[in-house]
């Protein structure tokens, strides 16, 4: 495979631009493009659109952290600027996108993007729509996501589906603080435009103002995610949209009573909760050992597919499976640090 270190010293790409800019093309007849990202420099400040790339099941493009476990187990401490240089932060500037996917077979995992927004709408810590193709698996998972926003900030968010026909899985993400101060209830921790074949499992959504949206996608399956944003706001919604939901969503738990709406109709959801993080007040949306609901909650191997067996740490996950992004091992401890971007 051809791996290119990015925000490190000595690295081959001071950004992620940069290396797309090199790479993009067709890469079919040779390895996967993976862009291995460091915090040497501390934060990188940086947006990234995957675009002029020929791409296929063996050959894809692959966006990661140095360390697959740096988000938690080497991040103890992070101040909001990343400057301490534990963990990998992408920081765009202010109104800018993170990372934008527009080509087929693209992965992108155990990251940190914070965004900044204050007047521009429209805007995606990872957002996937304009693909040329149609976007044939997608792969989101172990990423923290965030947002400091002010003003209207229109219709932004963390994760956003918006192609026809894309096929994408989006599991083990802590997506927080995705709200405006101006009263709007249009920020969205993961939002489904569009989309026949969107599994979203086993995500922590905390503090947006729609928390899981469905804004037409015919293909959302929701199953073992925690949406915790009513409790925090009665003005925010958890699940929104939920009629466009597929069918059978279960095992996920709200904070109001959205958990149990429409297709989200599997008989296992959890609604009206109140649930125990690991430190609401350090941005540690983990679970905590004590916590009552989410821990055994969920369903192991939501609709058998098989895609993952761990959570966001890397931690085996156990019978049954935890809600949300995090596995409390062996139903209590063994996690260290917190993560603050």
């Amino acid at each position: 495979m051809a791996t290119s270190t990015i925000n490190k010293t000595g690295e081959d790409y001071a950004s992620l631009s940069q290396w797309e800019n090199a790479k993009n093309g067709d890469i079919t007849s040779g390895d996967p493009e993976i862009a291995v990202c460091y915090d040497d420099d501390g934060a990188l400040a940086d947006s990234v659109s995957i675009v002029g790339w020929t791409t296929d099941a063996d050959s894809y493009v692959e966006i990661k952290s140095y360390d697959d476990d740096t988000i938690f187990a080497a991040n103890e401490g992070v101040p909001s600027d990343g400057s301490s240089g534990k963990g990998f932060l992408l920081s765009p500037a202010e109104d800018s996108n993170g990372i934008i996917i527009q080509e087929d077979y693209v992965k992108v995992h155990d990251i940190q993007i914070k965004l900044t927004l204050s007047a521009m709408g429209n805007r995606s810590a990872i957002g996937c729509y304009g693909q040329t193709n149609g976007a044939n698996l997608l792969e989101i998972y172990n990423n923290v996501l965030r947002a400091v926003a002010t003003g209207d900030c229109g219709t932004s968010g963390g994760i956003d589906f918006d192609d026809a026909d894309i096929t994408a899985y989006c599991y083990n993400n802590i997506l927080y603080d995705f709200c405006d101060d101006d009263g709007s209830t249009d920020l969205f921790g993961i939002l489904g435009d569009q989309g026949t074949a969107l599994y979203i499992h086993n995500n922590t959504v905390y503090n947006c103002c729609r928390g899981i949206a469905s804004y037409g996608a015919s293909g959302l399956h929701c199953f073992n995610n925690i949406s915790y944003c009513y409790a925090v706001n009665n003005n925010f919604e958890d699940f929104n949209g939920t009629s466009n939901y597929v069918s059978g969503g279960d095992y996920n738990i709200s904070s109001d009573g959205t958990g149990n709406d429409n297709n989200l109709n599997g008989g296992h959801n959890q609604v009206n909760q109140t649930l125990t993080f690991k430190s609401v007040a350090n941005d540690d949306f983990r679970l905590d050992a004590d916590d009552t609901n989410a821990i055994d909650g969920g369903t192991d191997n939501p609709e058998s597919l098989g895609v993952f067996t761990t959570d966001i740490e890397g931690n085996t996950r156990s019978t049954p499976w935890d809600v949300g992004a995090s596995e409390v091992a062996g139903g209590g401890g063994g996690f260290s640090g917190a993560q603050v971007i």
